[in-house]
């Protein structure tokens, strides 16, 4: 649904293959974004359709796309399998899942407010990579747990730190 859990799907199965997730927000998915708005630039456009070229070109090797008359015709391709693997999640999606179940957001999802889908959201970006969390910066379009949330995931970031016996510098971003 957003080229972030792309990059989490990606860097699941292949891990590394597309970068780091700040290098390819900055490299592929930015300029992607920008230059899909409506008031984009015709630069923006065109930096946009040469970053989405490299994406697919990336991911090509990774993925199978047919299309229903390649299926019918001559080519005879295998039939469609999916799997579904279940993963235990590491330490830190716990803890992030735990805490964010205590908020008052996920409180109010799962007692039938209209909060819901925001929650049911937030949790799965918890599940599928926590840096999908922990570096969103959601702001007044995104209706997700606003400056808590990232309070939050700083706050468990550093538990799951001192649980493992690591030390980490926790600055301020200044973009």
């Amino acid at each position: 649904n957003s080229l972030k859990e792309l990059w989490s799907l990606v860097d699941f199965v292949c891990p590394g293959s597309l970068g780091t997730l700040p290098l390819f927000l900055d490299t592929l998915a930015g300029p992607i974004t920008k230059g899909g708005y409506a008031c984009s630039t015709e630069e923006q456009v065109q930096v946009a359709y040469k970053c989405a070229c490299v994406l697919r070109d990336a991911l090509k090797p990774y993925l199978l796309r047919r299309i229903k008359q390649e299926v019918d015709g001559d080519l005879k391709l295998p039939e469609k399998r999916e799997r579904v693997l279940f993963c235990r999640p590491t330490r830190l999606q716990a803890l992030l899942y735990k805490r964010y179940l205590k908020t008052e957001e996920a409180k109010k999802g799962y007692r039938g407010g209209t909060n819901l889908f925001v929650a049911i959201c937030v949790m799965r970006k918890i599940c599928n990579h926590p840096d999908i969390i922990v570096r969103t910066r959601f702001n007044q379009d995104e209706k997700g747990a606003g400056e808590t949330m990232i309070s939050m995931a700083v706050v468990d970031m550093c538990e799951y730190l001192q649980e493992i016996r690591s030390r980490a510098i926790v600055m301020p971003d200044t973009d």
